[in-house]
């Protein structure tokens, strides 16, 4: 008799898995650590976080071939989490990454222009700068002793369903026009309203 593989013991669990590559190492997997807390056990949905080993886009794509190299769902979705950037990542660089995207419809990517930082900073204001975004000073007024190069770990208590939700609808009112757009915004909202959905509007 054969003996059931870890995925389909989790095709059984789950409906659908969202397997995410990040660009950092450690402030975004940690994130979603944190958000997984908050998926609802009834929506059967999965997250698998998986940093790349690089953060030049050519990396993130090797990890990208790597995490889709697995037995996945044809219900599951694959997110890249990347910055803007312009330093570092060329428009040429980004063509790549828009190339896989158009590969599949379950290929998406999420960037932040500037950084992660906006993202962050959607869960605590309304409307966040570039110039907040970038000062890792400035988001330690709100998760105290920040760095994009530790974990999230010890902010959880800060990073609340409330303030998730708060980002959501923040986050959506300033999108993004495109992956190579140069507004300031954060599309990492879109894949989190996917995991975490809106509370039902009350009539009273």
């Amino acid at each position: 008799m054969k003996t059931p593989t870890k995925r389909s013991r989790e095709q059984r669990r789950y409906n659908k898995v969202y397997y995410i590559v990040t660009e950092g190492e450690k402030t975004e997997e940690s994130y979603f650590s944190i958000v997984k807390d908050y998926i609802p056990d009834e929506a059967r949905i999965a997250i698998s976080c998986t940093p790349s080993k690089g953060s030049a886009i050519k990396d993130i794509l090797k990890t990208v071939k790597t995490v889709t190299a697995r037995n996945t769902n044809s219900r599951d979705e694959v997110w890249v989490i990347i910055d803007r950037d312009a330093e570092s990542h060329t428009t040429e660089q980004f063509k790549k990454l828009i190339t896989w995207q158009k590969e599949s419809g379950r290929h998406h990517i999420a960037v932040s222009n500037p950084r992660f930082e906006y993202w962050l900073l959607c869960h605590f204001e309304d409307s966040p700068t570039k110039d907040s975004s970038m000062s890792d000073e400035y988001v330690a007024r709100y998760l105290p002793g920040y760095n994009y190069r530790k974990t999230l770990d010890q902010h959880r208590s800060r990073i609340t369903l409330q303030s998730i939700q708060h980002a959501i609808r923040t986050a959506a009112r300033y999108p993004l026009t495109s992956v190579i757009s140069d507004t300031l915004g954060s599309d990492v909202w879109r894949l989190v309203h996917l995991l975490i959905p809106a509370p039902a509007s009350s009539n009273t």
